[in-house]
């Protein structure tokens, strides 16, 4: 099984099962955001920035 993740992050996480494969898509999604995240913060430069929680 595979699956490519969406928005272009070119993550491809082949699996054994389809549950597998949505696993790591999942991690896939999560390390994205996180670096997405990241790269955010560094560009703000310490101004203040409000976070709330979204669940999709």
């Amino acid at each position: 099984m595979g699956c490519e993740s969406p928005g272009g992050s070119g993550g491809y996480n082949p699996g054994k099962t389809i549950e597998e494969a949505r696993e790591n898509l999942k991690e896939t999604i999560h390390l994205v955001l996180e670096v997405r995240r990241e790269n955010t913060e560094k560009e703000l430069n310490g101004r203040e920035v409000i976070r709330e929680p979204i669940e999709v």
